[in-house]
């Protein structure tokens, strides 16, 4: 029989592992999801007129969200063990933060370049 307070832990740790490995990919689609909402609104209220507001808006976001990926990889890099297990976790987790801000950059782009409602055409 296991012990109930090492079954916890466990439990604990599996979960925290989970929410690293996410955190990229979670952080991303709020940015995905602010992003496009905000270009929706601003296109539903005027379009053109709103342009400087929500380029602002979206670099603001880029910035915090690739702020989040960076205090997240710190996180990760502190958690590194010389386990194989969680040496492949903060692998995987840092390569999907990797990605997320390849993401975030890549989405993050489109102000620079189109008018607002440009980007929902």
């Amino acid at each position: 029989m296991q012990d109930p307070g090492k079954a916890a832990l466990e439990r604990r740790s599996f979960a925290h592992a989970l929410f690293l490995l996410l955190l990229g990919p979670l952080v991303w689609a709020l940015y995905f999801s602010f992003a496009y909402g905000l270009h929706s609104l601003a296109c539903a209220a005027g379009g053109a007129g709103w342009r400087n507001m929500v380029s602002a808006l979206l670099l603001i976001g880029a910035a915090v969200s690739l702020a989040a990926l960076g205090a997240s990889a710190v996180v990760i890099a502190r958690r590194r063990s010389k386990t194989a297990e969680r040496a492949f976790e903060s692998y995987a987790s840092a390569v999907l933060l990797l990605l997320s801000a390849v993401a975030i950059l890549w989405t993050g782009a489109a102000p620079l370049f189109l008018t607002t409602c440009e980007m929902m055409r």
